[in-house]
């Protein structure tokens, strides 16, 4: 049970780190206009990795690369055809090289933190 605990929070975090890279591109995307603002605001308030449904991004694994099957149902829960904006002029890779970038930042920051006390 426990393992399956930490493979869930791991899981999650990784998740939630696409998302995150998502949402500021729809935000950054939203306030220059290359997509509707309203769109981007929807991709914001939903990217939440507690939302989707785990098992069926684990099925989409199977036969898919990348976040091919996260960004799957990650479009499945917005309304309003938000979804079509999503990962709007980006690669896979563009979004899991500045995931890792920002998981980075935060884990310097801790690193940082923890070596000054």
């Amino acid at each position: 049970m426990l393992a399956t605990k930490k493979r869930r929070r791991i899981i999650f975090g990784v998740f939630s780190i696409c998302l995150n890279t998502e949402a500021a591109l729809a935000k950054a995307q939203g306030e220059l206009g290359v997509i509707p603002k309203d769109k981007a605001d929807i991709i914001n308030e939903y990217a939440k990795a507690e939302l989707l449904d785990v098992k069926a991004i684990g099925e989409f694994f199977k036969s898919s690369i990348t976040i091919v099957p996260l960004l799957k149902e990650f479009k499945k829960i917005l309304p309003e055809n938000a979804g079509e904006y999503v990962h709007w002029g980006a690669t896979s890779q563009d979004i899991v090289d500045t995931g890792i970038v920002l998981l980075q930042r935060d884990a310097y920051k801790i690193i940082l933190r923890d070596m000054k006390a």
